[in-house]
């Protein structure tokens, strides 16, 4: 097979698959009459299969300037050429839209349910709701999303749930959560303030409560608690502090209450080494007076000496 077989070849592929991608799309539109989409795909396949065939006679030829062109050469230029035009009308038209152009949509209308990439999504009264990308009705991607023309939440979405990434804040401005986001609940990094925007906690959660290495806060901004945390409270190893800053606890916790082996202070002066159960002083402890002397050694329960001591 010669070079220019390999040639026709290419081009009677290259225009069969167009052809048929063609045909698709007009098969797709319902408006077109049914004898019009007929005889555009007779046209279409006459043209290409002119294009194709390879030339045998000088009446397959037209004289341009001082040179023979085959007729199907200039014919194919034109059928690329509208290729070009179709691809750039089908795909590259609607890629610009998607990532370029903001779309004007109104909330539940037809354009909105089927409205694909960047937009800017009002009320029937036109107040703002929501800015940022979009796909089937829902956000997808990041955006923002506002209450009566207030923003309400900053970030990452996914079928319209709060995802990744994001802020969210009060209707009076104020930050209330930056951090991570799954299913529109607080997950993995954040940080979590009140409603005049002091800090309250720091450090992971999971589905909306606090989990795993975490760090509490009065609003005077000084540390109320560290340590692990799971379902909301402490769990595990961490410390309890007074709005002073002086320390109150530290050593195991179940459910936010001691438990384990811990160590409890007065004041900044160690009181108690020991074990605790449910936030009291039970088991194996000792006590020590404001000065740090030893005043018992022995079993407690329930907070007072038990046992032999």
């Amino acid at each position: 097979m010669n070079f220019l077989d390999i040639l026709f070849k290419r081009i009677e592929g290259f225009f069969k698959s167009m052809l048929s991608r063609l045909t698709t799309k007009l098969s797709k539109i319902k408006q077109l009459p049914v004898t019009a989409a007929k005889k555009a795909k007779d046209i279409l396949r006459g043209m290409v299969s002119f294009v194709i065939r390879k030339p045998s006679e000088l009446g397959d030829y037209v004289k341009l300037g001082g040179n023979y062109v085959a007729k199907r050469a200039l014919l194919g230029g034109l059928l690329l050429a509208a290729a070009v035009v179709l691809a750039v009308v089908w795909l590259l038209v609607p890629f610009l839209k998607r990532n370029l152009f903001t779309q004007k949509l109104v909330v539940n209308t037809a354009d909105f349910f089927t409205a694909d990439g960047n937009a800017e999504v009002y009320t029937q009264y036109g107040t703002l709701l929501y800015a940022g990308r979009i796909s089937g009705g829902a956000a997808q991607g990041d955006g923002r999303l506002y209450d009566d023309g207030v923003l309400v939440y900053q970030g990452g979405f996914e079928d319209n749930e709060y995802s990744g990434n994001g802020k969210l804040y009060e209707l009076n401005g104020i930050l209330k959560y930056e951090g991570g986001f799954s299913g529109s609940a607080y997950s993995g990094s954040g940080r979590l303030y009140t409603d005049s925007g002091a800090l309250v906690y720091d450090g992971g959660f999971s589905a909306g409560l606090y989990s795993g290495d975490g760090t509490e806060y009065y609003e005077n901004g000084k540390v109320r608690a560290r340590g692990s945390y799971a379902a909301g409270q402490l769990n595990g190893e961490g410390q309890l502090f007074g709005e002073d800053g002086e320390l109150v606890y530290s050593g195991g916790f179940v459910n936010g209450k001691y438990s384990g082996s811990g160590e409890l202070y007065e004041n900044g002066t160690l009181k108690y080494v020991g074990s605790f159960v449910d936030g009291e002083m039970s088991g194996e402890g000792t006590e020590y007076s404001p000065e740090g002397g030893k005043v018992y050694s022995g079993g407690f329960s329930h907070g007072i000496y038990s046992g032999s001591g």
